[in-house]
């Protein structure tokens, strides 16, 4: 393959826009029973994520737009949500702005797509590699790389198919939905690992599947995943968008940018110290305003864990949906607006474990247990052995990211916290 001559008088650096996982017109299904208002809210977000980009796209006059894949939500992809990606991308035709597209394993190619005319200026690659030049006033400053999923299941490596980077290529760019190794959470479509990217000697990765943001590698090959543009659920909490990458001196220098409209988050509130239910209720609200300011002032949507140790434990015992309803009820559904999407208890009696420890009894024996468990290496191994299938599905990994090598204390501690509290509820109820 040969490429165009490169010009090097062009001063303006090389910028481009990269995002993945839009999943445009999700369907929010889990929350809209909790209410119809909010599903509504919901229900435009990941179009709001990518008028964003598209904003951002104009407002920062990129050279082009990549979108790694997984478009749409699902195979049957909305005719909502194709006509306005379309008429998003035709905004970014109208300012010269051209749009590179990979279709990933939730909008495969062999999906339903709707009869649409795009502008030339947007190019949607196939399921055989393609290599695209980018051309700015006649200057070819970048070539780009893609394949799209054929199907919803890939599951070999596309990457081997993609072609070696040749001399006096300019700036050159992979775009691929793809799974980098096994530890993702994810299905593993795609499946590959560094050393096959690196191996093709390109300059930068726009990567998608993997919803969080993460850069990979930030030395040449710079490898991105851009994560989804708008968070989901509470399994997707913290902030959301795409990367500005700029090139300079053939140096990709990735920044990024927010999108979202409704952020998801975790807080976490002890109880040790807090006497009254009210101060409570101050105390997570404050906090909330405090989370609110931190993501920009957007719309929350929050889980709130109450933990520590305290009398209040009492007055929460099986009492929390009472006092999530009347922490709504202060909050309206106007944006930006913050909602409590749970409240959950994990706080614990007020007891002195070493006083407990002298106990001739099972509650005694409990805690000797745990104790042993703690100082014996080879029971620990073994309760590694027995949750590593567990702990490391992939399936669990979407709603507990727990380290049985790492975390195994804690599981440990939580166990004897659960059980404790409640033979300490049994016995005072005797």
């Amino acid at each position: 393959m040969t490429s165009s001559p490169i010009s090097t008088c062009n001063e303006t650096p090389l910028k481009f826009i990269h995002c993945a996982d839009l999943h445009l017109d999700s369907p929010f299904r889990g929350l809209f029973a909790q209410n119809k208002r909010l599903h509504e809210h919901l229900s435009n977000t990941t179009f709001a994520a990518f008028d964003s980009i598209i904003d951002q796209a104009i407002a920062h006059n990129v050279d082009f737009l990549l979108i790694a894949g997984d478009v749409y939500d699902g195979v049957d992809k909305s005719l909502r949500a194709q006509l306005h990606l379309r008429n998003g991308l035709v905004r970014l035709s109208r300012e010269g702005i051209q749009s590179f597209i990979v279709h990933g394993n939730h909008d495969p190619l062999n999906s339903w797509s709707a009869r649409l005319r795009y502008p030339d200026e947007i190019h949607i690659f196939s399921d055989t590699p393609e290599v695209i030049p980018y051309k700015r006033d006649n200057d070819h400053l970048a070539q780009v790389i893609g394949v799209s999923h054929p199907t919803g299941s890939v599951q070999k490596n596309l990457i081997r198919n993609l072609p070696i980077r040749e001399e006096g290529w300019p700036t050159t760019i992979g775009l691929v939905h793809c799974n980098i190794g096994s530890d993702t959470g994810h299905q593993p479509y795609a499946p590959c690992k560094l050393p096959d990217l690196f191996a093709l000697n390109y300059d930068y990765w726009a990567l998608g599947h993997i919803h969080a943001k993460s850069i990979l590698h930030d030395q040449t090959p710079t490898v991105v995943y851009a994560g989804n543009p708008q968070g989901r659920d509470i399994n997707e909490a913290g902030p959301r968008g795409c990367f500005l990458v700029k090139v300079v001196q053939g140096q990709c220098q990735p920044e990024f940018l927010e999108t979202d409209t409704i952020r998801w988050c975790e807080i976490e509130i002890r109880i040790d110290g807090i006497e009254t239910i009210n101060e409570l209720q101050d105390r997570i609200l404050t906090d909330l305003d405090a989370k609110q300011e931190e993501a920009g002032g957007r719309s929350l949507i929050c889980r709130v864990t109450l933990a520590g140790k305290g009398p209040l434990h009492q007055d929460l015992h099986g009492r929390v949906d009472d006092l999530l309803v009347a922490l709504r009820n202060e909050e309206g559904l106007e944006p930006p607006f913050v909602w409590l999407e749970r409240i959950t208890d994990q706080t614990r009696p007020p007891v002195e474990r070493e006083q407990l420890l002298t106990r001739q009894d099972f509650i005694g024996d409990l805690l000797r247990f745990s104790d042993q468990i703690r100082g014996d290496a080879e029971e620990q191994q073994r309760m590694q052995t027995t949750f590593t299938p567990l702990l490391t599905n992939f399936r669990w990994k979407r709603y507990c990211n727990l380290n049985p090598s790492e975390d195994l204390t804690t599981l440990i501690d939580e166990a004897e916290a659960i059980l404790l509290d409640r033979m300490l509820e049994d016995y005072h109820a005797d």
